[in-house]
């Protein structure tokens, strides 16, 4: 392991490269990773980065966004078998299918989407601006993909008809209100802060609700010493650095992905020598994306 991390740092030196990891990465990863964040995070920072080199550690939409914000700089991921699996099934296929049934929606996807999606998108969103960009459209029907849990979570707070795709994040679907029980029964006077992606049922017992970065800005400014957590067990590696005087527990056993734990430190010291598994999107279906993107951070600062 120390020897990864000595090539690691040796070749980001070489490479002029910088390791950016989504917060569900493996905490050795995440350890030596130059920023650590969620999906519209690593976005910014690709987009913001001076290296000509980003080695992005998380799934292969997210190498993606990196790509379509940053077109000029060098996209590198360690393992190419890392796909999510809601975004793969909620294919340009599925989207096509959508939009037979509901010619009159607009299409919103989440930025958790492959580019061919987002190309075909009227605008993106991000959990935290999904309201209000669906509410700052002049649709009344609104195809939202690829999160069936979310959708339907937006789908409570607007007047607007919302189709989703039918296909849950596979993790954070597999929590259940079981789960929920258990775990309070062991830690009864800890809050439970979740994933937007987990079961209605299951949210609504929580004591709070949001993405990554919510979670743990919540669980930063909270009093609570105990805290009972429903997304990725990634998660809890940040929260811990960040709150080491507070205890974290994790909701559910089932609360990994495999998809994001793929990757490892070898992996990564590999893929920053050889420079091998570089993603490459066709100009077209970029530029598409990119618009679709640049509309959702035009639309939210208008609104």
């Amino acid at each position: 392991m120390n020897n990864s991390r000595e090539k690691i740092a040796k070749y980001k030196k070489q490479q002029d490269a910088e390791v950016l990891a989504h917060y569900y990465q493996p905490e050795e990863i995440q350890d030596i990773a130059d920023f650590v964040g969620y999906s519209e995070e690593l976005n910014q920072r690709a987009l913001k980065s001076r290296a000509q080199i980003l080695l992005l550690c998380g799934v292969n939409f997210m190498a993606q966004n990196a790509k379509i914000v940053a077109p000029d700089k060098r996209i590198i991921i360690p393992e190419i078998m890392a796909d999510c699996p809601m975004v793969k099934k909620a294919n340009l296929q599925c989207l096509n299918e959508m939009r037979e049934k509901h010619p009159q929606a607009a299409v919103v996807s989440f930025i958790n989407s492959s580019a061919e999606v987002k190309a075909e998108s009227d605008i993106c969103c991000t959990a935290n601006n999904a309201l209000k960009i669906i509410n700052s459209l002049s649709q009344s029907e609104i195809i939202l993909v690829p999160n069936k849990n979310l959708g339907e979570y937006i789908s409570q707070k607007t007047k607007k008809k919302i189709y989703s795709c039918a296909h849950p994040c596979p993790t954070h679907n597999e929590v259940t209100i079981d789960d929920l029980k258990r775990i309070k029964k062991q830690y009864a006077d800890a809050p439970i802060l979740v994933n937007l992606d987990c079961r209605a049922e299951v949210r609504e017992k929580a004591d709070f609700v949001g993405d990554p970065d919510q979670i743990i800005k919540y669980a930063n400014s909270s009093k609570a010493k105990k805290m009972i957590i429903g997304a990725e067990r990634g998660l809890l590696f940040r929260l811990k650095r960040q709150n080491p005087r507070k205890r974290f527990y994790l909701l559910s056993p089932h609360l990994i992905c495999q998809s994001m734990k793929i990757n490892n430190l070898y992996k990564t010291s590999q893929a920053l020598e050889n420079l091998e598994i570089e993603v490459k999107i066709d100009e077209y279906i970029r530029l598409k994306a990119e618009h679709a993107l640049k509309k959702m951070k035009y639309y939210e600062k208008l609104h």
